[in-house]
């Protein structure tokens, strides 16, 4: 294993390229302040093992115009940068095939109006520890999850979605709305969702026998909406204004918040 630095040198993207290509397993590649591939997205397969870090403590010191392609099992580490994704075809990071991703002081960003998800992961896992995962809030998803696992700790995303999916939160912020379908499961500590008090979505979704759980929860809309359908909701001490949410549930979901059912708004929603 060896560590290759990169200098912010006018060939500096050439030596990114290249120490990737020419790294092995287990090899760390250190990024010295600067914007990378400004001019130009870059994308790129990762395929080893690999720790990508940024020299500074200050994750926009090192601003990467890039996208990653993670597969085929291998474990892929990034700290202290930003990856800003410009090109309109493709996410910023696609994770297949029980691969691994780790996260740590990054800011992972695909701001553009395309229908492009910031992060795709398909039978994978994630983790993430104080780091920001945005995206078009309108368009696109920050962080889209199918079969996969992931762990979010004092980290901020806009708009999660899940499918088939397992998801720990800790001390974390949901920006625009959480999604979760066919089977997924939420469990959490201190999570605050934070959606838009203009939107089209409702701020807590859950359908097809998916499964919530936790404690300590903040809405920041002052009339928060709750969607559940075929699914199970356990909380306690949710910190907001409890007679201003609107619950929204079919007979079959099981909701309950400090082990009490609270009043129900919408069974007619689900009527044919």
């Amino acid at each position: 294993m060896k560590t290759i630095t990169i200098n912010n040198q006018f060939n500096k993207e050439t030596q990114f390229y290249y120490a990737i290509e020419n790294s092995h397993d287990g090899d760390t590649i250190v990024l010295t302040p600067g914007t990378y591939f400004a001019d130009h997205p870059f994308s790129i397969t990762i395929k080893h093992n690999l720790t990508i870090i940024g020299s500074s403590t200050n994750l926009d010191s090192v601003i990467m115009n890039c996208a990653f392609i993670i597969g085929g099992g291998n474990t892929v580490f990034m700290k202290n940068l930003t990856l800003n994704f410009t090109d309109d075809k493709f996410n910023t990071l696609a994770i297949y095939d029980k691969a691994e991703f780790y996260g740590e002081n990054v800011h992972i960003n695909h701001d553009n109006k395309y229908e492009w998800d910031t992060i795709y992961s398909k039978n994978s896992t994630i983790s993430l520890t104080n780091s920001v995962i945005s995206s078009h809030q309108i368009q696109g998803v920050a962080l889209n999850l199918e079969d996969s696992q992931i762990i979010l700790d004092h980290s901020k995303v806009d708009t999660l979605y899940l499918k088939k999916s397992e998801c720990n939160l800790n001390g974390s912020t949901i920006n625009v709305t959480m999604i979760l379908s066919n089977k997924s499961s939420v469990h959490f500590s201190d999570l605050t969702i934070n959606s838009p008090i203009k939107r089209d979505s409702k701020d807590l979704y859950a359908y097809n026998n998916s499964h919530i759980s936790g404690s300590n929860l903040i809405f920041t809309n002052n009339y928060p909406i709750v969607e559940i359908h075929d699914s199970s909701v356990k909380l306690n001490q949710i910190k907001s204004n409890m007679s201003a949410i609107s619950w929204q549930y079919e007979g079959q979901s099981d909701v309950t918040v400090d082990d009490v059912p609270p009043f129900n708004e919408g069974p007619d929603i689900f009527e044919d």
